[in-house]
């Protein structure tokens, strides 16, 4: 068994091995790879484990360094989960150790690896996080009737009041952006770049879908996801505050669902919340069901686990201060710190 560090001329072989391993995600692939690199220029190092010539296991890794966040070896920053992608314990422990020799190298403060599913390699774990799953069907009609009444009584309503919804691809990407960024800042959390989400949708043109929900000639929601072998996730999703009395994101949602039935998808990803919190509540009402992400860490110069989420109290000054901010001010500075919090 050896150890090998990525190139171009593994890609083929790298990506074959992630569609058809039952762990291997979307976020996997190389194309996650270069959206990063791209969108912020984080350093990579994507490793590979080989036996017998075949190709047997993998793990993505990017360094992120911050003089105000600390530094990390994370798998994989900005999404719910990634990590190892193994069938063989011994491969994964072959794999953690490689990652802990780099980020010893670099003098990270800790290695992060995002699983859904824990490895059994002596890490301390969170598992405050949760992402949440519907189980979708062939027939849209029958996915309608098991739908809780409130659900459907409110998508009735935005029927009702005229609102619609437009499939989309890059060419709405401004429209998109506009309403996410203003949705950041009404939560007090900088804005990912505008670049972050174009190079997702060029480098995942099969497998990204943007849908906008529009009231009169007003575009008031919008959401990016993406589907991966028989799933559907929506990672990122917003609409505008002074529209919440019309519903917006259950159109939007419902709309989702619809599609993904379209595409024969199984599964429907609402993307992670942590537990409790108003964001799990509403997706819970729609009868997703919670499955526990498992974010574990090799501990360097760091003495316990680290909190970069808004659930952090020590974070609570700068989130009044955020959503004081013009909406412009935030899409300028925004992305600048938004690449170095890992969340």
């Amino acid at each position: 068994m050896k150890i090998i560090h990525y190139t171009n001329d593994y890609k083929k072989r790298w990506n074959d091995f992630v569609k058809n391993s039952p762990e291997g995600s979307l976020y996997h692939l190389t194309g996650w790879r270069n959206v990063i690199e791209k969108s912020y220029s984080h350093k990579s190092y994507y490793l590979l484990a080989e036996e017998g010539g075949k190709l047997k296991g993998i793990l993505p890794l990017f360094l992120v360094k911050s003089w105000l966040f600390g530094s990390s070896l994370v798998s994989l920053p900005f999404v719910d989960s990634a990590g190892l992608c193994s069938q063989e314990d011994q491969l994964e422990k072959a794999l953690l150790e490689e990652a802990c020799k780099i980020a010893s190298d670099e003098g990270v403060d800790y290695l992060e690896l995002r699983q859904k599913n824990a490895c059994n390699l002596n890490l301390q774990t969170k598992t405050n996080k949760v992402t949440l799953s519907l189980d979708l069907d062939d027939d849209p009609q029958k996915l309608w009737k098991k739908l809780p009444s409130e659900r459907r009584n409110r998508i009735r309503k935005t029927e009702k009041l005229g609102l619609s919804v437009e499939f989309a691809g890059k060419e709405a990407l401004d429209c998109f952006y506009r309403i996410f960024a203003v949705n950041m800042r009404d939560l007090g959390s900088p804005v990912h770049s505008r670049s972050f989400f174009k190079n997702i949708l060029e480098e995942f043109p099969e497998n990204s879908q943007l849908l906008l929900v529009k009231h009169d000639q007003n575009y008031i929601g919008a959401s990016l996801g993406l589907f991966f072998k028989d799933t559907f996730t929506i990672p990122w999703v917003s609409s505008l505050r002074k529209y919440f009395s019309l519903y917006p994101n259950n159109l939007l949602y419902w709309e989702t669902m619809k599609f993904a039935c379209s595409k024969g998808l199984k599964t429907l990803d609402f993307g992670r919340s942590s537990v409790g919190s108003g964001t799990f509540t509403f997706k819970v009402r729609w009868g997703a069901k919670p499955q526990p992400l498992y974010w574990q860490y090799q501990l360097f110069k760091k003495k316990k686990i680290p909190s970069l989420s808004a659930d952090n109290p020590k974070y609570g000054g700068a989130i009044k201060l955020w959503k004081r901010l013009p909406v412009p001010i935030t899409k300028l500075i925004g992305p600048k710190i938004r690449k170095y919090i890992t969340a």
